[in-house]
């Protein structure tokens, strides 16, 4: 049987993707908006008690595990199937349902479930050996970075730690890292996944842009806090963001970096969270809904809205707090820097 693409788009059409997933999870209203079809779960493809399993814009991705895809895929990746036995679950098309042909069905669903959760405990094992392997930052570059970019706080944040020989796998060579712990309030303590930032050594960056940085680990959910949570939290996207808003702050409050703008969507509030400020970089990059690899013109702006949106369901005060034209944080603080030096 060979169907056309409008075929197979009007099968599709004719199945709202928040419709079908919804059989097979229960959404968390507290951060779904249904009547823009925003919906939010745990994800069904590996365990987790956060939400981060988000669908919208007829397609789903999960900010854990990565899983992504349209009504049809999630079909056939969550019960194991065919992309034409999934069609046949969507009323389009009739295939085999014989009995055995349902066991080789539920079999192919078990050997990826198991796949998914070996993948899973290999990613974390990885993220505490790496972790394990750190050392504090005092004397090394690292620490030359941080405070090349003025960034020198009274006590370094626990979650900050140096690496001297981490793999990167652009120049598939291993490189200092400044690596930046990440957890989440449902797991106080654990380190979850790190985000490294790769340096020269002189203490700049390995490679200007995005490239210097890379995430290992299950980060939905997870933050970089460089402080221990209280009922009010600052949250940047970036660790370095975070690092200009605490300066600016006087180190008065709580600081979480998400580390990205998919970090945003799905960041974790702690339960007892009464108050929240989301510091924005006014980037120039596209915002592509379900497709975070790619989200780049006001990015930052709609996952940070979507966020307020989010913990106002929440009863959370929220807030956004917006740079001066044509800045982002870093350059405030850096004018402040300049001003302070200079008296």
């Amino acid at each position: 049987m060979k169907l056309t693409p409008d075929q197979i788009q009007a099968i599709k059409d004719a199945n709202p993707i928040e419709d079908v997933v919804g059989r097979f999870v229960e959404w968390d209203m507290r951060k779904s908006i249904p009547n823009k079809r925003d919906y939010w779960a745990c994800c069904p493809f590996h365990g987790e008690k956060t939400p981060s399993f988000h669908v919208s814009s007829n397609r789903y991705y999960c900010f854990g595990c990565g899983a992504s895809g349209d009504v049809i895929k999630f079909l056939v990746e969550y019960k194991g199937i065919s992309f034409w036995q999934a069609l046949n679950d969507l009323g389009g098309v009739e295939i085999d349902m014989s009995p055995e042909a349902q066991q080789k069905r539920e079999e192919s669903k078990a050997y990826f479930q198991r796949k998914r959760k070996i993948d899973q405990q290999r990613k974390e094992d990885q993220v505490q050996k790496l972790w394990r392997e750190c050392r504090s930052i005092p004397g090394t570059f690292a620490e030359a970075y941080l405070l090349g970019r003025g960034y020198d706080f009274p006590k370094w944040p626990w979650s900050f730690r140096f690496h001297p020989e981490c793999y990167h796998s652009v120049t598939k060579e291993c490189h200092p890292a400044l690596v930046c712990a990440m957890m989440k309030p449902s797991k106080p303590g654990v380190v979850v996944a790190v985000q490294r930032i790769y340096l020269k050594g002189d203490g700049n960056l390995l490679i200007d842009g995005k490239k210097s940085k890379r995430v290992l680990g299950n980060a939905e959910g997870a933050a970089c806090w460089f402080d221990k949570p209280t009922d009010r939290v600052l949250i940047s996207e970036g660790v370095e963001t975070g690092c200009a808003v605490k300066h600016l702050t006087e180190f008065r409050t709580p600081v979480a970096a998400a580390i990205s703008t998919s970090g945003l969507l799905g960041f974790e509030f702690p339960e007892r969270t009464t108050d929240a400020a989301i510091y924005l970089d006014m980037d120039r990059r596209k915002f592509k809904p379900m497709d975070p690899q790619q989200l780049g013109p006001s990015a930052g702006l709609e996952a940070a809205k979507r966020l307020r949106e989010i913990g106002m369901g929440m009863h959370i005060n929220m807030s956004l707090q917006r740079p001066p034209n044509g800045m982002d944080w870093d350059d405030v603080w850096q004018k402040v820097r300049g001003l302070i030096e200079h008296v």
